[in-house]
């Protein structure tokens, strides 16, 4: 038995040198020559578990459990060979079990979080794991999943202190920094997250989970080449990657190439994959090929499980959209409501309101302020509230052969957010050179050094919050404004995915009317202060008199006439906004109106925006009139 031991030491000597190969083959000769050594069956199964071998590695660990029952380092590792075999219930029962025998195992804490992760018992390992960093506090791993945890019960600031805490202590920590850079983008950040995710693929570079979560990052922010590439390298790595598979086929109905992104996904559909990326795209491509019969059972089958929050507002986000289309309204409404509350934002009214005073404040008396002295009068700025035809607008002035189209620029916000919260003030107080200084940062990022287009367009909606500072930025921009039925326009908010705090007003009716408030308010001032670099625009006027509207349009903004314009559909620029569908449509009129099969759903709304006689016509025509 003595020689047994020896040889045993010598295999736990072999993995330390990382022999792996060696050591089991000297553990599995100690146990069949002494099938009696419980040590044995012990290492032999662990060496078994790490090589894959799963089903010796369980017989192996069920014996040592079985002749020790009261070792909670056996009883751990045989869960964790549960856990490896895709049975997180056994797991989960070996895990209490060993911290029952040990109540402080740090080893057992780490696993039994993990466990209560994979099952979706969110809460339960955020407890176990809390636990664990308090006793580990230099634990990376442990913040790792207590991050995690956090993250999928939407707790998102408390999940991104975790996960800035897990690379702090180890920054080579390549989930860390993907998981981060997931975070960040939910939360609305707009540069970091791809910085966290080039990280992350760089420290995993055989990775196939952090490239495709790179590539979506890409996808939405309009780099569809690079997403492609991306997507493309996962599946290089691993053929069944489903997210990577969803990404091609998102990139192909953003192209417009509906037929063939429903060919790609069908074979994974019909496989049984629930993979949240594909089930939402399938749901989208369905709408868009007229079948969305199909993806219904699909997404409601997913929407039944416990998801992470973030999971579960996409899927929410798809059912509602695929029961509007089937013209089961009541259930669609309730749908996106639901999508709405799970992601765990309230939009602070009167905090946005405060800024709102202040703004008006600041910009009260325009001629007492300086103004930038260039002579710049490229820029147009379309802004409006979301979701009013500003993406629309943008796209009929990009096919003019003497525009460059630039889409949602961030510039302008991100030089607000560095002054804090006090920044109406010291903008507005901006001296002439300051004021010169911006718009040409402005300009060299937008434009870089060289363009010869005669208008460049800037299309951020909540621009309409900077007009008095565009105005001393860009004394020669010209402003279009979009107008929009209220109704139309809260309803396409409330059905679309915002992510970020920044956009938490979309997710409910009371938000929605908040900020209509807000804009109305500051429109009211930037009007009363002067229309000669303002126009006007109504999308109601625009579908219905497309060519009318779009003539004085181009007049306003400077330029002559151009048929491209009207035939905005058959560009060949790609739209990377929650619009890109409509802007490859002809100009038509399909969307007024919409708000009418939801107007009992939308009485509170109607109500703020004093409408309500508008609505009661819709719900009871009779007695409307």
């Amino acid at each position: 038995m003595q020689a047994a031991v020896r040889r045993l030491t010598r295999a736990i000597e072999q993995v330390q040198i990382g022999d792996l190969d060696g050591a089991l083959s000297t553990a599995t000769a100690v146990v069949r020559h002494n099938p009696e050594l419980v040590d044995g069956h012990f290492i032999l199964g662990m060496l078994c578990r790490d090589k894959g071998r799963l089903g010796e590695a369980l017989k192996h660990l069920q014996n040592a459990v079985q002749s020790r029952p009261q070792n909670a380092a056996y009883v751990d590792a045989l869960g964790t060979v549960h856990l490896a075999s895709g049975r997180p219930e056994e797991a989960h029962a070996a895990f209490e079990r060993a911290l029952h025998l040990e109540p402080e195992r740090p080893e057992s804490l780490f696993n039994l979080g993990c466990a209560r992760l994979r099952l979706g018992w969110y809460a339960a390992a955020k407890e176990t794991l809390a636990r664990l960093v308090q006793l580990q506090p230099r634990d990376n791993e442990a913040w790792l999943e207590l991050g995690v945890a956090e993250a999928r019960l939407g707790n998102l600031d408390q999940g991104m202190m975790a996960f800035h805490r897990s690379i702090e202590l180890n920054p080579k920590n390549g989930l860390a920094w993907m998981n981060l850079g997931s975070l960040l983008a939910q939360l609305g950040h707009r540069d970091e997250p791809l910085r966290c995710y080039r990280r992350a693929c760089a420290l995993l570079p055989d990775h196939h989970s952090s490239l495709e979560r790179l590539g979506w990052y890409l996808s939405h922010d309009g780099k569809y080449a690079e997403a492609r590439e991306v997507f493309e390298k996962a599946l290089a790595l691993n053929p069944r990657a489903v997210s990577a598979t969803a990404g091609l086929a998102r990139l192909l109905e953003i192209e417009g190439r509906i037929d063939e992104a429903f060919d790609r996904l069908l074979p994974l559909v019909e496989s049984g994959a629930q993979n949240e990326r594909l089930v939402t795209t399938w749901a989208s491509v369905c709408i868009k090929k007229g079948c969305p019969h199909q993806a219904l059972s699909v997404v409601e089958s997913l929407s039944q499980k416990e998801l992470p929050a973030l999971d579960e507002g996409r899927i929410q986000f798809a059912l509602g959209n695929l029961l509007d289309s089937l013209g089961e309204n009541s259930r669609a409404f309730a749908a996106w409501n639901r999508a709405n509350e799970s992601q765990g934002l309230v939009w602070d009214v009167a905090e946005a309101r405060a800024e709102v005073d202040r703004i008006l404040v600041a910009w009260a008396n325009p001629s007492a302020l300086a103004r930038a002295t260039h002579q710049d009068e490229r820029m147009v700025f379309v802004l409006g509230m979301p979701r009013s035809g500003t993406s629309l607008v943008e796209q009929i002035l990009g096919c003019h052969p003497q525009v460059q189209a630039t889409g949602e620029r961030e510039e302008l916000r991100q030089m607000v957010f560095e002054r804090g919260t006090d920044w109406p003030g010291l903008l507005a107080g901006s001296s002439p050179g300051d004021l010169d200084s911006c718009a040409q940062r402005y300009l060299e990022s937008v434009l870089g050094s060289e363009s010869d287009a005669l208008r460049v367009t800037d299309k951020m909606p909540v621009n309409f919050r900077y007009v008095g500072w565009i105005r001393q930025v860009f004394p020669r921009a010209r402003i279009v404004h979009l107008n929009r039925h209220p109704l139309d326009v809260g309803l396409s908010c409330l059905r679309q995915h915002f992510a970020g705090k920044a956009n938490a007003w979309s997710m409910s009716l009371e938000g929605i009317a908040a900020l209509m408030d807000d804009h109305d308010r500051l429109m009211a001032l930037w009007r009363a202060q002067g229309t000669d670099d303002l126009f006007e625009l109504s999308y109601e006027d625009l579908v219905s008199s497309p060519e009318e509207t779009v003539r004085r349009l181009l007049d306003f903004v400077g330029l002559p006439f151009h048929e491209a314009c009207l035939r905005h559909h058959e560009s060949s620029r790609l739209v990377n906004t929650a619009s890109y569908a409509q802007v490859q449509e002809p100009i038509h009129g399909h969307a007024i109106g919409k708000w009418h099969p939801y107007a009992r759903q939308l009485l509170p709304l109607a109500r703020a925006r004093n409408l309500l006689e508008e609505v009661e016509a819709v719900i009871n025509p009779k007695e409307g009139g």
